[in-house]
C-alpha cells in the first residue's frame, strides 16, 4: 500500500468503485488498447485511461495541455512619460491615514 493512501480508510474500495463505474461497458480488447497506449511513469486517472481505451492518445499530449503563445509583446514604456509621472508622484502632498480615509469617503459618495 502507498504511504499517501494508507492514511485514508477505505480508499481502495472507493477507487475500485470509481474505476468500475468509469470502465463499465468496455470490452477486454478496449482495456488492452488502453494498457498498450499508456506509456507514462505516472498512473492515469480513470477518465484518462478510458479515453485511451477508446482510441485516444493520453490527454496531456493534446493541444489543451500546451502552453499558449504570447498574444502581444509587452509594451515598452517611454522614458519621458515615466519620468514625468514619477515627478508628479514625488511632488504630491503626503497624506495622513485620516486624510486618506476622508478622500476615500468623498470618492465613495460620488454617483
Amino acid at each position: 500500500m502507498h504511504k499517501w493512501t494508507s492514511g485514508i480508510d477505505g480508499i481502495e474500495a472507493v477507487a475500485v468503485r470509481e474505476w468500475s463505474n468509469e470502465l463499465a461497458g468496455l470490452s477486454p480488447a478496449q482495456i488492452e488498447r488502453g494498457l498498450s497506449a499508456w506509456d507514462e511513469d505516472w498512473p492515469p486517472s480513470a477518465p484518462e485511461f478510458k479515453h485511451c481505451c477508446l482510441g485516444g492518445q493520453p490527454l496531456h499530449r493534446t493541444g489543451a495541455h500546451k502552453l499558449f503563445p504570447k498574444a502581444l509583446p509587452k509594451p515598452k514604456a517611454k522614458a519621458s512619460i515615466v519620468e514625468g509621472e514619477l515627478d508628479k508622484m514625488r511632488r504630491r502632498q503626503k497624506m495622513t491615514p485620516e486624510q486618506i480615509d476622508q478622500e476615500r469617503a468623498k470618492l465613495m459618495e460620488r454617483p
